[in-house]
């Protein structure tokens, strides 16, 4: 599927345990609608990379603040490509600015989660996103 979204996602990866720090800036950005939800992907490296997503109930979900475990927030997570591997956001907050009727969001996103060895890992990170990849 060819994209007409643009727009960039960068932040810092930051593991508690090790106190390594790591920048992440998006290579790739996408926005659809699928199955009548927003979800918001950034991909660092290509799709062979790392990324950060989440993906809220609404497809039109209002400008406002989401907290991880409300009903509002389907998912929140970083992942690693080829590997497969997902961690989900643990808590944390999606601060969305959702400039309807334009096809434009962007926002903040703050959330842990624990690595599969009980490290716990902080992610923070903007997004700056124009357009939608419609899915029927």
């Amino acid at each position: 599927m060819s994209s007409t979204v643009t727009g960039t996602m960068k932040g810092t990866i930051s593991n508690l345990y090790t106190g390594v720090q790591r920048p992440f800036t998006s290579t790739n950005v996408f926005r659809h609608n699928s199955d009548h939800h927003l979800n918001v992907t950034g991909y660092a490296g290509g799709f062979a990379g790392e990324g950060i997503a989440f993906r809220l109930a609404d497809e039109n979900a209002l400008s406002g603040t989401y907290e991880v475990g409300s009903s509002s927030v389907v998912g929140l997570f970083y992942f690693v490509n080829p590997s497969g591997e997902v961690f989900e956001a643990v808590s944390g907050t999606i601060h969305l600015q959702n400039h309807q009727p334009e096809e434009r969001v962007n926002g903040r996103l703050n959330f842990r989660y624990h690595t599969q060895a009980g490290e716990r890992v902080d992610v923070e990170a903007v997004f700056a996103i124009e357009g939608i990849d419609r899915v029927p």
